[in-house]
């Protein structure tokens, strides 16, 4: 019988290969799905964490897709579970955030309708759904935080 402590080792020291040519050749060497296992970090009992990474993008269709799943679907996905559904959503968002940040890593600033737009854009542009956002600007017109006040229902 295998224990629980053996899974956890196999499902580890089989990204090994993956976090070496992460380390010696960067992250751009590694496919989606790779990419994918690292964050996931371990799969199931008959599963490694590559296998579930594959599986999961399979399931959900797509990359874009994948970016776009709730917790609660994600959760629906077996070997998932809440917790590997918050982080991989985590994850996503800090994605989303530093894109939304931009070169340099300063807030952007908004002086037109055209710039509002080029902001909220990478957030809205794969939504199936209306959302109702507002910008909340500094006194340098800098944005502080784009609420979303509410999503359509169509």
């Amino acid at each position: 019988m295998i224990d629980s402590s053996d899974i956890l080792d196999m499902n580890l020291s089989s990204l090994d290969p993956i976090r070496e040519r992460f380390l010696g050749r960067g992250p751009g060497s590694l496919t989606t799905v790779e990419l994918l296992a690292l964050v996931l970090r371990t799969g199931e009992e008959q599963e490694t964490a590559l296998q579930l990474a594959e599986r999961l993008l399979r399931e959900v269709g797509s990359l874009r897709e994948l970016a776009l799943s709730e917790v609660e679907t994600l959760n629906g996905i077996e070997g998932m579970g809440i917790d590997r559904a918050v982080e991989l959503r985590a994850a996503i968002e800090l994605g989303k955030r530093l894109i939304a940040l931009g070169d340099g890593g300063v807030r952007p600033t908004i002086h037109s309708p055209a710039e509002a737009a080029a902001f909220l854009m990478p957030e809205l542009r794969h939504q199936s759904q209306e959302h109702f956002k507002v910008l909340l600007l500094d006194s340098k017109n800098q944005v502080l935080r784009a609420p979303t006040i509410t999503v359509g229902t169509v």
